[in-house]
């Protein structure tokens, strides 16, 4: 009889300790899901997250290259409306417009702005930025109408000179008159070209080429 009740006892425990067992695996595996259950979460927002950069990446390269389409329609009328304005009066308005006001840089400009239209459908530009590039071209285009402007007959002694209207249509017009203007009036004609070579350099550097390559090229060449 004691032997019985011993061998009931010895069951008993072991049949309590596999349940309790049982139990707390239970127990560990419900935890454990509970726990893994917020990267899911954090997952999804993520995936939502970057569909939103997606989608607004996508928005952003279109406005980009619908700004490039415009820019390189403007600086196709533009040229063709300083070399061949025919009889249409807005063509002629344009021309005489352009004309005046940047004199031979109505020739230069359409140029510059295509280029600067073709940087809006490149991921990386020259620069690596639009504006930039935007900004050099700018200061290079200043720079030579100034130049163009020195270049009128008389100006360095008569700076005045510069805004004849015949001097104004063959040389930098009023935007490059005005600038060589101011250098000749502070400076005089020699450190105004080499003030204005300067700003070409910069406007080149801010295109993006440089300069230390360059040289570095040159060095190697000779």
């Amino acid at each position: 009889m004691s032997a019985q009740k011993t061998t009931r006892k010895n069951s008993g425990k072991r049949a309590s300790g596999s349940g309790g067992a049982k139990a707390a695996t239970t127990r560990k595996a419900s935890g454990n899901a509970t726990k893994k259950a917020p990267p899911k979460r954090g997952a999804q927002s993520a995936a939502k997250s970057r569909a939103a950069a997606t989608v607004e990446t996508g928005g952003s390269g279109l406005a980009k290259e619908i700004i490039g389409v415009l820019i390189a329609v403007i600086a196709i009328a533009i040229f063709i409306a300083v070399v061949a304005p025919g009889e249409a009066i807005l063509s002629r308005g344009i021309a005489g417009f352009f004309r005046t006001l940047i004199g031979l840089g109505a020739f230069i400009m359409p140029f510059l702005l295509l280029i600067w239209a073709a940087s809006f459908f490149i991921e990386k530009g020259m620069a690596g930025s639009t504006v930039r590039l935007g900004l050099g071209f700018t200061l290079i285009l200043l720079s030579i109408l100034a130049i163009f402007a020195l270049t009128t007959p008389a100006a360095a002694a008569y700076p005045e000179v510069i805004f004849k209207e015949e001097h104004l249509v063959m040389h930098g017009g009023y935007v490059g008159g005005g600038i060589a203007w101011g250098l000749l009036e502070l400076v005089g004609e020699k450190i105004a070209y080499v003030i204005l070579v300067g700003l070409i350099i910069v406007g080149v550097v801010l295109i993006g080429f440089s300069i230390t390559g360059l040289i570095t090229r040159v060095r190697t060449w000779v």
